[in-house]
């Protein structure tokens, strides 16, 4: 069910995110922002699931935890000057997706099974490929979405 929940969230979350084009023109910093959050994220998931070698740590989880809410800091206070709400509350929505995760395997205590990651990557990616087109979309975007 809250895999349900979830899902339909990420709909609502594209949705919203897909809506770029209709402020502000494209900004390169803003797609650099996306672009790496996206796989600082996608790197934690990894980070975090089962694999050779690896256990479970809670202090890892925090400092890695930390590294990326710098990130997500960064990109909201970029957005922010750019006096761009829709962009700001876009990267406000991403970040809740990775917080969200982050609380998720820190309430379990233990690492992801290689299923669940890869659950959590295809829906978390396909989030930010939502942003990240939405940002091409926008007037005078100078890349290509996929």
């Amino acid at each position: 069910m809250k895999t349900s929940y979830r899902a339909l969230g990420l709909v609502f979350l594209v949705l919203l995110l897909s809506a770029c084009t209709l402020l502000g023109g494209y900004n390169a910093r803003a797609h650099e922002h996306l672009t790496a959050l996206k796989a600082a994220n996608l790197k934690f998931i990894d980070t975090f699931t089962t694999g050779e070698g690896k256990t479970y740590s809670s202090a890892k989880l925090e400092e890695e935890s930390d590294k990326i809410d710098l990130k997500f800091r960064e990109a909201l206070e970029f957005s922010a000057s750019l006096d761009d709400k829709l962009r700001t509350g876009n990267i406000d929505s991403l970040r809740e997706v990775f917080q969200e995760d982050a609380a998720n395997i820190k309430k379990k205590s233990v690492l992801l099974t290689k299923e669940r990651a890869k659950t959590l990557s295809d829906t978390t990616g396909r989030a930010y490929d939502r942003a990240i087109v939405g940002e091409c979309a926008r007037p005078d975007g100078a890349c290509k979405a996929k």
